[in-house]
């Protein structure tokens, strides 16, 4: 019988890990961006107490996971040369293969690796915000694991901190809703060809950032070589993760000056879904 606690130990080093929530407020952002609006949160009475429900509920509304079925590439398909014979059946063939539900019954277990990008400058005296639109190149993130003294291992999910959640955190209600009215400035990883390569050659299977993309917006969808999901998600297989709330793991890290464990994620049970919220605690 294998021993969960020295499974960690082997991963993070010896010690006691503490646990640490990724998952941001589940009503944020309200409102809502991309496409998805915020739940309704209802609440009924029983007869011994209560039970609640959502309407209007999207999975990917904040701290989530995509499934391999969440973006196909205008030329080439989806993700391991599953074909959609007929997208008129709601992606049903193509769900049922890269489904959430996949994940889910696993469950999601990996080393990370933290690159702090908010720290870094901070670090620097630099000025920095994960709102600027700015594009995160290969250089920036080889500076930052070696300012880190961290090694990227084959196997590792690479957490992005470019604080976007955070400064979303401190807006208010009326800056909110400037903010999902206009064009989003999103600061994130360059959409650049170097940059994947390096990503597939470290060995890095997933990214899970606190920004909405991964990538650094704006970006057009219509144009495969300009929009990083298509490069990640269809043709390499990389797991995605958006809306993390980091600002936790980054203190903690910051405190032991380590930047690696383990991360541990249970995905929704969703039959065929898209994605799922994250459900994802850090062990440092």
């Amino acid at each position: 019988m294998v021993d969960s606690q020295v499974v960690q130990q082997e991963l993070i080093g010896v010690g006691d890990p503490t646990p640490i929530s990724l998952n941001w407020n589940l009503e944020y952002p309200d409102p809502g961006i991309l496409g998805r609006t915020p739940y309704k949160h209802n609440i009924k009475r029983v007869t011994d107490g209560w039970d609640d429900y959502l309407d209007g509920y999207f999975p990917q509304g904040s701290s989530q996971w995509d499934a391999m079925c969440h973006c196909r590439h205008p030329e080439l398909g989806y993700y391991n040369g599953v074909l959609a014979t007929d997208e008129f059946d709601g992606g049903l063939s193509v769900r049922e293969k890269l489904g959430i539900h996949n994940l889910a019954r696993a469950g999601i277990t990996a080393r990370f690796i933290l690159i702090d990008i908010v720290n870094f400058h901070a670090q620097s005296g630099v000025s920095w915000s994960g709102m600027s639109g700015f594009q995160i190149s290969k250089e920036l993130l080889i500076s930052i694991l070696d300012f880190q003294e961290t090694t990227l291992q084959s196997g590792d999910i690479l957490i992005l901190r470019t604080g976007w959640t955070e400064e979303y955190s401190n807006f208010s209600p009326s800056a909110r809703v400037q903010l999902a009215a206009a064009p989003l400035k999103i600061s994130g990883l360059k959409n650049d060809e170097s940059l994947i390569e390096w990503l597939w050659d470290q060995g890095v299977v997933g990214i899970a950032a606190d920004n909405p993309t991964v990538e650094a917006t704006p970006f057009d969808v219509s144009d495969p070589a300009t929009f990083m999901h298509y490069q990640l998600i269809p043709l390499l297989g990389f797991l995605l993760g958006e809306l993390f709330d980091l600002e936790a793991l980054a203190k903690r890290c910051a405190e032991s000056s380590k930047w690696h464990g383990v991360i541990i994620s249970a995905p929704l049970n969703i039959y065929a879904g898209v994605g799922s919220p994250a459900n994802s605690i850090a062990l440092v």
